[in-house]
């Protein structure tokens, strides 16, 4: 009976927030079952019930409120993206892949010496990378047919030796670099047809130049330059 007292006695002072045998306990000491306390120490030394249900209260108080505060704080450091995080670096509305595939179609501009020539549309230069060129858009004699020889002498004029610019269009398999070719300021793909010592090879000639091209071709054949002027010529997509 007298422990089923003390529990009750221990649950109503619990609900009631005070400490119904509370007498003259010392602080810091332990307080038994003479004295209700939370950690079974003593909250104040007066015995008082009204001042234990005051210290518990603020105590439990101060206990509830650190954790609100502790997620307000939480709350107001939320990260913020900055400005440069939320758009990608460097991105431009032109950057489209259409756009870096034209990129890469743009012919890039090599300057060299000319050290050699294979035949009357090709040469080899000096620099690394860029050894070999093939006139871009025409197609010229081939050494051991008709006109073949006039045409190499004639292309061996312009470019040997002489320092070059290359416009690059394409490679072939074997890494020879299809350009357009630029001596003394003049476009040498162009010169071998207005002379008449080449034809617009107009299956792979398909820039808005070639056009003028064509029409140079008629009027070499009108004046009978070059290869135009004798017989036996023959194409040489045609000769191989």
């Amino acid at each position: 009976m007298i422990t089923n007292r003390f529990f009750w006695v221990f649950i109503l002072s619990f609900l009631m927030g005070g400490n119904v045998y509370a007498k003259n306990c010392t602080k810091g000491k332990a307080c038994g079952n003479t004295c209700i306390a939370r950690s079974k120490e003593c909250h104040v030394g007066s015995g008082s019930s009204s001042n234990s249900s005051s210290d518990y209260s603020s105590t439990r108080r101060s206990s509830y409120s650190s954790p609100r505060r502790s997620r307000r704080k939480k709350s107001s450091n939320t990260y913020t993206p900055t400005a440069s995080y939320t758009s990608p670096r460097n991105f431009s509305s032109s950057n489209t892949f259409e756009d870096q595939e034209e990129k890469k179609k743009s012919p890039v501009t090599i300057s060299a010496v000319v050290s050699k020539i294979l035949d009357s549309d090709t040469l080899e230069t000096n620099k690394k990378g860029h050894k070999r060129i093939s006139l871009y858009g025409i197609d010229a004699p081939e050494e051991d047919q008709p006109f073949g020889k006039e045409a190499k002498d004639f292309f061996r004029k312009k470019v040997f030796k002489k320092k070059i610019k290359e416009k690059v269009y394409d490679k072939k398999d074997d890494g020879t670099d299809i350009a357009l070719v630029f001596a003394g300021g003049k476009n040498i793909n162009e010169l071998m047809i207005k002379a008449g010592y080449a034809w617009v090879y107009q299956p792979s000639c398909d820039e808005s130049f070639c056009d003028d091209w064509v029409r140079y071709e008629e009027e070499a054949k009108a004046q009978k330059k070059g290869l135009w002027g004798g017989s036996g010529r023959i194409a040489p997509w045609i000769w191989r």
